[in-house]
């Protein structure tokens, strides 16, 4: 279904990523946490995953302003402008699980975005246990920091790597098994996994979780 809605904000983070802020027009789309949607103006269009969490009035998307016709045009787009949403779409979907670890690269961390803010505004989620690894390249890359430090404060094991920099605060290097292994202590079997990024990360991690009988393991990749 194809929802009309009109952007109220564009913020910028570091030199090519920004986060968008949509405002229905009449209706609102109802997704569920984890979900995407096919963003577009008249002409041309592509998938996004929603960082917001249903609850919101507004949809929020953070896009990475590298390549693509729409993507170029996303970089130019203004305040009050219309765009279409279409959707819900995807089946990495956060279904009120206890026990759960995020997995996420670069602007994967969106629909990531969604399920933990939908888990720590809801008191009967809050007292779960969840992991968060994230990676990015540089500091300055990192999206939603204060919000994850914030979730930190309620409970969220939250771990940051650094794929391209060092530094005390954060881990180093992409995200593996390995640097999975550090923090759950081979509790595989109580956790359900949600895993997006790049193709290649996804499958490596998607066949070790398998491989160490992980509860579940949801995926969205590309690339």
């Amino acid at each position: 279904m194809r929802y009309e809605y009109i952007v109220k904000a564009i913020e910028r983070l570091g030199n090519n990523q920004i986060v968008l802020r949509l405002f229905p027009k009449n209706k609102k789309m109802e997704f569920k946490p984890g979900q995407f949607v096919k963003l577009s103006n008249k002409e041309i269009g592509r998938p996004y995953s929603i960082a917001s969490p249903p609850s919101w009035d507004y949809l929020e998307f953070l896009i990475k302003l590298v390549g693509g016709s729409f993507t170029s045009y996303l970089e130019k787009i203004e305040i009050g402008e219309e765009l279409y949403v279409e959707g819900p779409a995807g089946h990495m979907i956060f279904n009120s699980e206890e026990k759960a670890v995020f997995i996420a690269a670069g602007t994967g961390i969106a629909p990531m975005m969604s399920m933990l803010r939908h888990i720590y505004s809801s008191k009967e989620l809050r007292d779960g246990e969840y992991y968060l690894f994230y990676s990015v390249r540089r500091v300055d890359a990192i999206a939603f920091l204060d919000e994850i430090e914030l979730f930190k404060s309620f409970g969220l094991n939250a771990i940051i790597t650094l794929t391209r920099e060092e530094e005390k605060k954060f881990e180093h290097g992409r995200i593996s098994i390995e640097m999975i292994d550090k923090y759950l202590n081979n509790r595989y079997e109580e956790f359900s996994f949600f895993i997006c990024g790049k193709n290649a990360m996804v499958n490596t991690l998607k066949a070790s979780l398998i491989e160490r009988k992980a509860k579940a393991v949801k995926v969205e990749g590309w690339g």
